[in-house]
């Protein structure tokens, strides 16, 4: 798992010295969502009791570039459009959280971008408090962390810092992500199985 950690490395390297900025910063996104899916195959491998291996999570993310890549612009494009104005930035957080377990059922059922999305967005429904409590607690420690480097060290000092970050927790972050989404699945399994059927 702390190899496929290790990648976001390359996407630090491109946010801090890559240019042209823009092209940069999305070949860095890109890059991210790579690693955090391979982490997110790796992590659910565990959870099935096998033995993860790096270069098959690696290779499984490789095999649905396309549909992550469509899943991060739906989810940055829906989210931009709304937070255009000041109005629409309390939509676009609801519409990141309801997305956020996308990147799990792309690589874990299989599903296409809009599948993906409609299963986070069942997945969070009556649950999206927690969820973005959760995710909000996780986002604050680390810029928090990073920023008080940054602030004792500067900018050099904070980027090796978030490297390491990226590296030892990535793989951790992705882990709970992954396990949260089993659960909840698991859970939408039950309840559609002990369901009543209509008459």
């Amino acid at each position: 798992m702390f190899t496929l950690g290790a990648l976001n490395l390359a996407g630090v390297v491109l946010t801090t010295f890559g240019r042209p900025a823009l092209l940069a910063q999305i070949a860095s996104l890109v890059l991210y969502e790579m690693v955090f899916a391979a982490l997110t195959y790796a992590a659910a491998t565990a959870a099935s009791g096998k033995e993860p291996n790096a270069l098959n999570s690696i290779r499984a993310a490789r095999n649905r570039i396309g549909t992550l890549v469509e899943l991060i612009v739906r989810r940055l494009g829906a989210a931009f459009l709304r937070a255009i104005t000041i109005i629409g930035i309390p939509l676009a957080i609801r519409i990141l959280v309801r997305w956020w377990f996308g990147t799990q059922a792309v690589m874990l059922t299989d599903a296409n971008a809009k599948q993906a999305i409609s299963q986070s967005c069942r997945l969070v429904a009556g649950r999206w408090w927690p969820t973005a409590a959760t995710i909000l607690l996780v986002s604050v420690t680390f810029a928090g962390l990073i920023t008080v480097v940054w602030i004792a060290g500067g900018q050099f000092a904070s980027m090796i810092f978030g490297s390491a970050l990226a590296v030892f927790l990535g793989p951790v972050a992705a882990c709970f992500w992954t396990l949260w989404f089993l659960e909840l699945t698991d859970t939408e399994e039950v309840i559609a199985a002990t369901a009543p059927s209509a008459p």
